[in-house]
């Protein structure tokens, strides 16, 4: 196409085979609307009624945007090329634009046609024009309030940001002062450690000068007990030997009760301790099957415990190996007999008892008795039954070291682990170790609140006695020969 007076495309269009004639199309107004190559499409699809030949379209496309083409062109060349004869699409407006058109090529009449359609076309452009300037307005205005907006967007920006500058210090402050605080906790917990360490040292060498100082004065108590019982045997052996004079049994007893009076305390007082016991008694007793007897007590002694019992109206028996002690229990109303424990235990028939009780007994006996005892009392009781074993405590060094050897007839201290693992070796079970009698406040060392009094006091002044409770078991293992 060459120019503006071309009413044919530039290639040719073929018609398709499945065109349709006669169909609906909008005003060309409405096509006019559409500008380049929106304008060429929208033409090739109104009046073809199909997609466009890329190849054509961006020539007609090239040819309007340089002057050589307009839009009536396009639209009259579609319009009168085959495929557009053929789908005779009804475009209202084109057949006046075709006259205005031809009207125009005339010499004289083309120009002023030309002119009056222009006067023609003046109040629909200034209507045009009017409703363009009011768009203008409008952008204008709303171009304003956008500035405002953004003029206001910018100034709550600039808060914002004045915002998390201000909470940034305040936090770097926080941080600052967190690491502050830690590092003086880290301190404290230096500083601590450090008296700690201080403290333990301290004790340690304290107790350590205590052990020795106990060490010593133990071994010179032994020493000093040892030549003791030397001299005496030494001075017995001499009076044998010179005058055939010995002390005799009934003598030895005597004093030995009025050494327990001297030393053992008021009945009442130990009647007062023994009390911790009827607990364990009395469970045992609900425990055992209903034939089975009552307590046996080993090693009566004045009788305190035998009493009490029988004031909680629980049957009881007793036996102590000095016929003095029986004596005088027997004179107070009680059933006790004179025995040798082991013996006596052997005889007792099996799974009989309820409880058998033994205190301050076993600090008397070796060792190899002990355990003997223990295993007969086993075989003793019925099952459910308890065994309750009561003995000085030597975990309190004063006891351990001093009060222990006030009786010249004990032994050896037992630690409370060696009676209770000689318990759970013979067979009983839930074997507990409790504590008794705390030392006098007159006889507790004076405190100053520190940690090293506090300990000090606790191993010097700590629980006098300890007891061991075992039951024989509900269900024992039959034909166990060891537990009876």
């Amino acid at each position: 196409m060459t120019g503006k007076d071309s009413t044919h495309p530039a290639s040719p269009i073929d018609v398709p085979a499945n065109v349709q004639h006669n169909a609906v199309a909008p005003t060309l107004a409405d096509l006019l609307r559409e500008h380049g190559a929106t304008f060429v499409a929208a033409a090739w699809r109104t009046l073809l009624q199909r997609e466009p030949d890329l190849a054509t379209a961006a020539a007609w496309a090239a040819e309007m945007e340089h002057g050589r083409m307009d839009r009536l062109d396009v639209v009259i060349a579609l319009a009168d090329s085959a495929e557009g004869r053929a789908r005779a699409v009804e475009l209202e407006g084109l057949a006046a634009a075709r006259r205005r058109r031809a009207w125009g090529r005339w010499p004289v009449v083309g120009p002023l046609a030309r002119r009056l359609h222009a006067l023609w076309q003046l109040p629909a452009v200034a209507l045009r024009v009017h409703a363009l300037e009011q768009q203008m307005d409008r952008a204008q205005h709303a171009t304003t309030r956008l500035g405002d907006a953004a003029t206001h967007a910018d100034h709550r920006f600039t808060q914002l940001d004045e915002g998390l500058h201000a909470a940034a210090g305040t936090a770097t402050a926080a941080a600052a002062a967190a690491a502050s605080a830690a590092a003086a906790v880290a301190a404290a917990q230096v500083q601590q450690q450090h008296a700690q360490r201080e403290l333990a040292d301290r004790f340690a060498t304290q107790l350590a000068v205590h052990n020795e100082a106990q060490r010593a004065a133990r071994d010179a108590q032994d020493s000093a007990a040892k030549h003791v019982r030397t001299r005496i045997d030494a001075i017995t052996a001499a009076m044998q030997d010179a005058f055939g004079v010995v002390l005799p049994r009934a003598e030895l007893e005597a004093f030995y009760v009025r050494f327990e009076d001297r030393f053992r305390g008021p009945r009442d007082e130990i009647k007062a301790r023994a009390t911790t016991h009827l607990t364990a008694v009395k469970a045992a007793i609900g425990r055992v099957p209903s034939g089975a007897g009552g307590v046996l007590d080993i090693g009566a002694g004045r009788g305190e415990w035998l009493e009490l019992l029988a004031e909680h109206g629980i049957p009881a028996r007793g036996i102590d190996h000095s016929a003095a002690m029986v004596a005088a229990c027997r004179a107070a109303g009680l059933h006790v007999d004179e025995a040798d424990a082991l013996a006596h235990l052997a005889a007792v028939p099996p799974r009989s008892l309820a409880a058998i009780t033994v205190f301050h007994v076993v600090e008397h006996l070796p060792f190899t008795s002990l355990v003997a005892l223990v295993q007969h009392a086993h075989a003793a009781l019925a099952p459910g039954g308890c065994l309750v074993v009561e003995t000085p405590n030597p975990e309190n060094l004063r006891v351990g070291a001093c009060y222990f050897y006030l009786d010249p007839t004990h032994r050896h201290p037992l630690p409370p682990d060696v009676l209770r693992f000689v318990l759970e070796d013979r067979g009983f079970a839930d074997v507990d170790v409790q504590r008794l009698h705390a030392m006098p406040g007159a006889l507790r060392l004076p405190g100053d609140g520190t940690a090293l009094a506090t300990a000090l006091d606790a191993i010097l002044s700590g629980p006098q006695d300890y007891a061991v409770t075992g039951m024989r078991p509900l269900a024992s293992a039959a034909g166990n020969a060891r537990n009876g």
